[in-house]
Order: C-alpha cells, then structure tokens, then sequence
C-alpha cells in the first residue's frame, strides 16, 4: 500500500501522476522491462522486432546508412547585431596526454568535411575536449563571443507540459544524434 499526492489539473492532457508514483503503482514501465516482458513470455518476439527493423531499413537506406550523413536540405544563417566587433579567442592548452585523441578527432573531422581548415579568421573560439563512453568529441564554446554577437530568434521554447501534450497518441518516437552533422556547404 502506498499513499501519494496527485494534482489535478484543468487540462485533460497533462500526466496527473509523477513518474515516481507511476512506477510505485505499477502503472508504468520503461521500454527495456516491457520488451523483456515480451521476450520472456514470447521469445519468438525477438525475431519479429529484429525482422520489423531489417525491413525498415530496406525501405529506408538512406537512413540506416552507415556513416556520416550531410544535412541538405536546409542551410542554418547567422545574423550578426549591427556593429557587432569579431571575438578572436586562442585556443586552450590541451592536456599533453590528449593530443594524439584530439588530432585523431581532429583529422576524422576534416576527412568526413565536417570541418576545413582555413588560413585566417576573424572569429574563433576555444575548443572544449568532451569524453562519451570511450570517445572523444570536440565541442566549441561559443559564449566566449559569438553568442553574444548574434540576433536573437524569437522562438521561445515551448515548456515541457506543452510537448508531452502534443505527444498524446504517439505511436513512432525516435532519437537522433546530430554530434558529426556536417551542412554539405561551404561556410
């Protein structure tokens, strides 16, 4: 027995419940427990999902391809602020350790023309060493100058109860990873 605090709010659409209280009702579950529900009772389910994906990506390939893929279809514009002055920021010391890492990283970048080198520029900015499970990103840190630099878009976030709203009835969700997302263009 358990007793939990539920809010009740005006809109039908919002979750009454918190994750916590779902899960100690046993009202939710994550998709790990609920496929190894299926396996366990239906072990030929494996065969069906894997064969479910196989047939997506016969349909698909260009979406299961291996690789780098380029965003083409549109091509991101920055607006400077008028009178807006270049920010020119030296690159950070790198750890000795890490250089060979970096310069690897650096080289797959440049061969999958996600980057390019250039001979001067008015605008830099240092770049941060992330690690993710065994690897190694470059990330660029971009509130030494350039953010402060650029026009705001007006497009305020919308708040999560307004997109668990419109995710009501959803059947597909999928996740991309956009670290290596080269725009295929030339600046």
């Amino acid at each position: 027995m358990t007793t939990e605090v539920i809010y009740v709010a005006a809109r039908v659409s919002l979750n009454l419940l918190s994750y916590a209280t779902m899960q100690r009702l046993g009202l939710y579950i994550t998709e790990a427990e609920a496929n190894q529900e299926i396996l366990t009772k239906e072990p030929w389910a494996i065969n069906v999902k894997t064969e479910r994906v196989a047939s997506l990506g016969r349909e698909f390939p260009d979406v299961f391809q291996e690789g780098l893929s380029k965003c083409e279809g549109t091509k991101a514009t920055l607006k400077l602020k008028e009178g807006a002055i270049p920010v020119y920021r030296r690159a950070r010391l790198v750890a000795f350790a890490s250089l060979a890492v970096v310069e690897q990283e650096l080289d797959r970048l440049l061969n999958l023309g996600v980057i390019k080198p250039v001979k001067h520029a008015e605008w830099a900015t240092p770049v941060m060493i992330v690690k993710t499970d065994g690897s190694v990103r470059l990330c660029v840190d971009l509130s030494t100058g350039l953010n402060e630099a650029l026009q705001l878009h007006q497009h305020p976030l919308p708040v999560p109860e307004d997109i668990f709203a419109t995710l009501i009835g959803g059947q597909v969700f999928a996740q991309i990873d956009l670290s290596d997302v080269s725009t295929g263009g030339t600046g």
